[in-house]
């Protein structure tokens, strides 16, 4: 590292903060992933050239570039510009246009916000107001959206390989899997960085007695100390003030017409964030800005707020309506609101010294996404091909728009009787609220812990609603993305005691909250577990989100949820295909590997039919997999036979019965023998969940990370005589080992984003003909 010089230009306080935050390893940790590579933060001077360098570190080269990108962002500085061509030679060799077509014709270009030029060596640079994301509406002079006109589309190039006609955020998320909230134009790691870098520049400018909390749900004022006052009356009184707004959700009230719900979501966000602190809500005022007032769209959006207050118990006051034009466009709009209310001292929230391993998190559930992750649910149904108007295919009776627009629930009236029982320990009953917004349940969770303190949460103890399912599948959103954005179905999370636990479930399910419950607990943390060798010491995630992979993503035989567009893609199977292949799933246990099968098979175009199911085991859930889907089962239990062989032989014939072509094997747990093998050779099927030759065997995910591996995954092969694993590789998928994998962890994420997607890659290639073994090797033909 170089250090660098006194500053002689002028760095405004909020940049300087922001510098401050990057260069402090305390506050370092909250750019996710990114690291910015200099020092002397609070004087840079220069004449000229390059004067920081920002490197991010991800699990995809996609996900790292937004990643320093968002680090970048986080930097102010007079004349500061930077490239913006970063990685686009390595995306564009690997099939994905970086740009839409005539964006890079030109030497330069004007933008919506300012020029793109090409620097010296060839090199995109942009000053500091382009690097702002454009509304999703919004577009650079020739550039691509930043949101999804449509379906998307796909071309071919002159060598025949299929190109993304995509933008490249929407075709970078699409390559690493799946759609993220960054990709669809909101940077949380940006929003952190930016409140850590002005967090000094707030502190200063708070007067005596007043304080902002950390949790980002407003702040609290004393009034004793702010008032000077010394005797009693009103003296313990503390005011509590919190704002916010509906954000990109007005999009779709506006489209629907239905723009009265937004003005629920206001106050149910407001008077939630009030209620984090123990306080009661007393009076709402808001703000509505507008490119062209329009009469009915004000009147309705104040309509539902008034109605909100009313049934919540607190006054509202009508705050400015602000037309701005030439800044928004006519029909735009924006809706913010802002709550006061008022606690005794002695019932403030959050008791962050009280909180403490063993603590339960009891969940209360929301009413539908509420008002956070709206522009990646837009990013997915565009990417579909959706409108609000059409039928929620996880819940025909209503439209899609429907279920997106049902209002932000306000917790006020079933927490309010609880808020000032004592518990069994003489304290509140209740040491902390977190309401579920922006963020989502791992970022608004996090906030509240104190220093040393984190959580875990399972999934199978509260139902992830259809929604939120459904997005997912279709979207291919991760788990911890999920969890990093939406509500997932809790709206609000009550850190109690272990002994007080019980008592405030009952409570809530009393008040009307039958689905509320223990979802969780506060575990101790810190931020790596240290080992012998340092190379293999782990980032532990604070908050640890367990069974979501099982639990959110489970299969069943449902097909409005959407499975049956999980399966092979449409370029390995011959449409013109009639005859399929009649395949035999052996199975022991759950089965899930076989509900990826059943799910595909369902296709017409899938070269392959599920014929027959057999398990050794009666009580397998397997058997019930294949029932639901109308499938044949059979039940052949090796210990009913004298031998082995004799055990074999009665499988072959169940098989060919059922005119089985192909066998796949799917957790079936005994070892077939050469005889059995060499009656099917080349047509038995079998994954792994390791990427072998690597880790044959039992237990291959502990092993992987006693490893060190930094990528796991699975691998579909033939079984042939010989060790057990060994047979010919047909196909592989691969992930990340994640920092903060464990074994289960590890296991269910190959399972899930490997297991489900290889299989039936594998059994469509080998059912087309298209996987013959030569030489002891899978050569794949088109």
């Amino acid at each position: 590292r170089r250090p660098a010089l006194v500053p002689a230009q002028k760095v405004s306080r909020a940049a300087s903060g922001a510098l401050d935050a990057l260069s402090s390893q305390e506050r370092s940790k909250e750019v996710d992933g990114a690291a910015v590579v200099g020092t002397g933060w609070r004087a840079v001077e220069t004449n000229g050239g390059r004067v920081l360098g920002v490197a991010a570190v991800a699990k995809t080269l996609q996900e790292a570039q937004s990643r320093a990108y968002v680090g970048v962002r986080t930097i102010d500085f007079l004349g500061c510009h930077y490239r913006r061509d970063i990685g686009m030679q390595v995306f564009r060799s690997a099939s994905v246009d970086a740009f839409w077509p005539g964006s890079m014709d030109s030497a330069h270009s004007e933008g919506r916000h300012g020029s793109v030029s090409k620097g010296h060596d060839g090199e995109i640079e942009m000053t500091i107001e382009e690097a702002e994301l454009e509304d999703e509406e919004g577009a650079q002079a020739n550039g691509p959206p930043a949101g999804l006109a449509g379906p998307a589309k796909s071309t071919k190039s002159g060598s025949g390989q299929r190109q993304s006609a995509l933008p490249l955020r929407l075709a970078a998320a699409a390559q690493a899997g799946g759609f993220t909230y960054l990709s669809a134009g909101i940077d949380l790691a940006a929003r952190e960085a930016l409140r850590a870098g002005l967090w000094p520049v707030v502190e200063q400018a708070m007067k005596k007695g007043c304080r902002q909390t950390e949790d980002d749900f407003g702040g609290q004022c004393h009034l004793s100390e702010a008032l000077g006052l010394k005797s009693a009356g009103g003296g313990n009184l503390t005011m509590v003030a919190a704002s916010a707004g509906v954000g990109t959700k007005l999009k779709i009230a506006a489209t629907m017409g239905k723009v009265e719900t937004v003005g629920r979501d206001l106050v149910a966000l407001c008077t939630n964030d009030v209620l984090a602190h123990g306080a009661t809500p007393l009076f709402l005022t808001d703000y509505i800005a507008c490119g062209k007032l329009e009469v009915s769209t004000v009147a309705g959006m104040t309509e539902g707020a008034l109605t909100e207050c009313e049934e919540t118990g607190i006054s509202f006051f009508m705050g400015e309506r602000d037309e701005m034009p030439g800044l928004l466009p006519p029909g735009s709009f924006n809706y913010a609101g802002f709550c006061v209310g008022a606690v005794g001292s002695d019932q403030r929230l959050p008791l962050k010294e009280d909180l403490k391993e063993g603590d339960v998190l009891v969940g209360i559930p929301s009413s539908g996404v509420h008002a956070n992750g709206y522009s990646l649910i837009r990013k997915i149904l565009n990417s579909l091909g959706l409108t609000y108007e059409a039928p929620a295919p996880f819940d025909p009776s209503r439209s899609i728009g429907e279920v997106l627009l049902v209002p932000t629930r306000a917790y006020i009236k079933v927490l309010r009787p609880l808020m000032e029982r004592k518990g069994a320990d003489g304290k509140l009953m209740i040491k902390s609220l977190v309401p579920i917004t922006a963020g989502g349940i791992l970022g608004c969770l996090k906030k509240t812990l104190p220093e040393g303190v984190g959580a875990r949460l399972d999934c199978t103890k509260w139902e992830l609603p259809a929604v939120f399912r459904w997005m997912m599948k279709m979207g291919r959103v991760e788990p911890k993305e999920m969890a990093k954005t939406f509500n997932c179905g809790l709206g609000m999370l009550a850190v109690v005691s272990a002994a007080d636990a019980p008592q405030v479930v009952e409570a809530l399910r009393t008040e009307g909250d039958r689905d509320a419950s223990i979802v969780g607990t506060l575990a101790p943390w810190k931020e790596t577990d240290s080992t012998t060798n340092p190379a293999l010491s782990a980032k532990r995630a604070r908050i640890r989100i367990e069974h979501a992979e099982t639990a959110w993503l489970q299969q069943d035989a449902d097909p409005a949820m959407g499975r049956q567009s999980e399966g092979i893609p449409l370029d390995l199977v011959d449409p013109f295909a009639k005859r399929k292949v009649q395949v035999g799933v052996l199975v022991s246990g759950e089965g899930s590997n076989l509900q990826a099968l059943i799910d595909s098979a369902r296709r017409e175009d899938f070269p392959a039919k599920i014929a027959l199911v057999i398990s050794n085991d009666p009580e397998a859930y397997g058997l019930v997999r294949a029932r639901l889907a109308d499938i044949p089962t059979v039940v052949v239990q090796h210990k009913m036979y004298k031998s082995r062989g004799e055990f074999e032989s009665d499988l072959t014939k169940r098989l060919k019965e059922h005119n089985v072509e192909l066998v796949c094997l799917a957790g079936w747990m005994r070892i077939l023998t050469e005889t059995f093998v060499d009656e099917w050779p080349s047509k038995i099927l079998n994954v792994h969940p390791a990427l072998l030759p690597s880790f044959p065997g039992l237990y291959p995910h502990q092993r992987v990370l006693d490893a060190g591996c930094r990528v796991a995954g699975c691998t579909v092969h033939y079984v042939t005589k010989g060790a057990v694993n060994t047979g010919p590789i047909i196909i592989q998928e691969a992930i990340a080992v994640g920092e903060d994998d464990s074994a289960l962890t590890l296991s269910e994420r190959v399972k899930v984003h490997c297991e489900w997607r290889a299989y039936p890659k594998a059994l469509a290639l080998v059912a087309e003909g298209k996987a013959p073994i030569v030489n002891g090797f899978v050569k794949i033909s088109a």
